[in-house]
């Protein structure tokens, strides 16, 4: 195992996993075995988990874990969207994949999205259908999606691009997630990626697992949060539609 801590050795890598976490002993270990089962070269993928200030065993967890190339880094809890912009500019890859700590993926998750975006070098960003699964994996139903359309995604009451987001780290990088949103930070950094330019591709095949987990922030926020942080993302990328 390569285990990287901060300020460690960084070795420049084809693909990057960010894993957010958040008190995530229990589903931590599924997470990164997903990730270790991939079809994709390991040497050439590194697992960047930025733990946003759990007080379980996360830490323990991911430090003990054997066959990846893991970078753990620890902050203080001040959300996902700091996580996510702290993770990318810690990571090394080319291709970067976003996967959250309670969550899981398809042995061919990263090969898949790696290989879209080599062969299709006008797009910044794929995404793919994720399946909802219950607190022990079970599979509630398959999300299939909608091909990329921007004004649609503009104007849909909710997020369908949702997981798996493959993008290049250069794409990334040009937008930071906005930490005023508790929710739906994905669709208000992705609706400014697109409108800056960047194209999206959709994969029809299912690559990720969506956990059901009652400690997640979708989960304790009521609906009318829910909403209102879908609704205020909404907003925000139809005024600055109207602007143009």
């Amino acid at each position: 195992m390569i285990f990287l801590k901060s300020g460690g050795y960084m070795i420049k890598m084809k693909a990057s996993v960010i894993v957010a976490a958040y008190n995530e002993e229990k589903y931590i270990s599924k997470c990164l075995e997903s990730i270790r089962n991939q079809d994709f070269p390991l040497n050439n993928l590194e697992v960047v988990v930025v733990d946003d200030g759990s007080t379980d065993n996360t830490e323990k967890i991911v430090m003990g874990y054997e066959g990846l190339n893991i970078r753990y880094f620890k902050q203080s809890n001040e959300g996902i969207a700091v996580a996510w912009n702290n993770a990318m500019s810690k990571s090394t890859g080319e291709i970067y994949l976003f996967v959250d700590g309670d969550d899981f993926i398809t042995e061919n998750c990263v090969s898949r999205c790696v290989k879209s975006l080599d062969n299709h070098p006008e797009i910044g960003m794929v995404y793919s259908q994720h399946a909802r699964t219950e607190e022990d994996g079970t599979i509630i139903k398959i999300q299939e999606k909608p091909e990329w359309d921007k004004e649609v995604f503009r104007n849909s009451e909710f997020n369908f691009v949702g997981h798996v987001k493959g993008i290049r780290s250069e794409v990334a990088k040009s937008q930071e997630f906005d930490p005023f949103f508790k929710y739906s930070q994905s669709r208000d950094w992705m609706m400014r990626l697109a409108d800056s330019g960047v194209e999206f591709k959709y994969i029809s095949e299912m690559l990720y697992f969506w956990r059901k987990n009652p400690g997640s922030i979708g989960q304790v926020l009521s609906d009318q949060d829910r909403k209102r942080f879908s609704k205020l993302t909404r907003d925000k990328g139809l005024r600055v539609n109207d602007a143009r």
